[in-house]
């Protein structure tokens, strides 16, 4: 098992803790953005591409289903507008956003992973809810 820091901060102090935890396989940015990494309720999000994060994981909390088509279009649709304006910035996603401190990762390449990860649920999404149910046992 990796040995990994963490920031643990409350009103009154930062501190940096280690402590073996197993690393995840898939990304994890800022507050919010990651499988199965719900964050960090209550608080604010890092930055555009994390504020998308934050609202999928809301809808995804409200609805109770992880593979939502609409919570899922919606946090795509979210990080293409961040694409967006990155591009009318001229330059990639860290043409617009201002990230946090201590990131290390790079914002085009959390982008793609969020696009690959999220294209992949709505195509598994429809493919689930076209399925017939199971037949009830006997």
């Amino acid at each position: 098992m990796p040995l990994s820091t963490f920031n643990y901060q409350n009103n009154q102090s930062e501190q940096r803790v280690r402590m073996l935890v197993p690393e995840a396989p898939l990304m994890r940015y800022g507050k919010y953005c990651g499988v199965s990494y719900t964050g960090c309720p209550g608080e604010p999000p890092c930055d555009a591409l994390d504020a998308c994060c934050m609202l999928h994981d809301a809808c995804v909390q409200a609805t109770d289903d992880y593979l939502n088509m609409w919570c899922n279009q919606s946090l795509l649709d979210c990080v293409a507008a961040v694409r967006t304006a990155a591009a009318a910035a001229g330059g990639g996603v860290e043409a617009v956003l201002t990230t946090f401190e201590g990131n290390s990762c790079n914002a085009t390449d959390v982008a793609d992973e969020i696009t690959s990860i999220l294209e992949a649920a709505v195509y598994a999404g429809s493919i689930l809810r076209r399925a017939p149910a199971p037949a009830p046992a006997k």
